[in-house]
């Protein structure tokens, strides 16, 4: 693979992470959690590594799953409205 390429796949990745993480957190607010820290903590969850995924670090699919279980959505609405504008 050239290098140009790699560049334009990780640089479509890093937008993918950011945008999931946008995403993760207007849900997140939608459930009432001002922040990320109260949601880390009614949810049991590594504070500053969900933290990180609301700023679009890499997650892996198993984890993106657990999250929206938590959040109380499923992917068709994660996904659906409003996703494209994050």
């Amino acid at each position: 693979m050239c290098a140009g390429r790699k560049k334009l796949i990780d640089e479509d990745q890093s937008e993918y992470y950011k945008k999931v993480g946008r995403r993760l957190k207007h849900f997140r607010k939608l459930r009432g959690f001002s922040d990320y820290d109260k949601f880390s903590y009614a949810h049991d969850l590594n504070r500053s590594q969900y933290g990180d995924y609301e700023k679009g670090k890499n997650l892996n699919i198993g984890t993106l799953h657990k999250l929206l279980k938590l959040l109380q959505i499923n992917e068709s609405i994660f996904y659906g409205e409003g996703y494209e504008e994050t």
